[in-house]
């Protein structure tokens, strides 16, 4: 049987929800002023859909750069954290929390994202240290490929 699993109906933020991490600026689903994106683990990336809204612009139309990178950091952290849930056998959110904090990011900006399209993000682990792990992410409206990412995180 394969380690792939089915996206969850449950978020990854939703399942640790009370937890750490729930009130974090872009992830936090506790957060009233944060962008509340939702995670999906498929057993072999996170996955997650994400709307601007208009006061997310950078200039008029364009989404923030910063928006953009924090869409990048949280996603990022969120796929690292449940590839190492899987990677231990663990059941997401279950047992002693893991805990870990962005060491390092690096953001390729390639194409401007319009406000008011819907963002498609797509982590996956790419390396495993000592402490560390290394997850890169994609963003991408309408199958194009917007902007990249490369996010360190680092166990705590």
């Amino acid at each position: 049987m394969s380690k792939r699993k089915k996206m969850a109906e449950k978020s990854l933020q939703e399942i640790w929800e009370g937890k750490d991490y729930c009130s974090c600026f872009g992830c936090g689903p506790e957060n009233i002023y944060g962008l509340k994106i939702r995670s999906f683990w498929n057993g072999k990336e996170g996955v997650c859909r994400w709307q601007a809204k208009p006061y997310h612009n950078g200039i008029q139309g364009i989404l923030n750069g910063g928006i953009i990178a924090t869409l990048i950091d949280c996603h990022s952290f969120w796929t690292g954290l449940a590839a190492m849930y899987q990677d231990q056998g663990i059941p997401f959110g279950k047992g002693e929390p893991i805990k870990m904090v962005t060491g390092s990011m690096t953001v390729r900006y390639l194409r401007p994202i319009p406000v008011e399209a819907e963002i498609e993000l797509k982590a996956r682990l790419i390396k495993i240290g000592g402490r560390s792990r290394v997850v890169a992410c994609s963003v991408n409206v309408a199958g194009k490929e917007h902007a990249q990412g490369e996010v360190t995180l680092v166990l705590v």
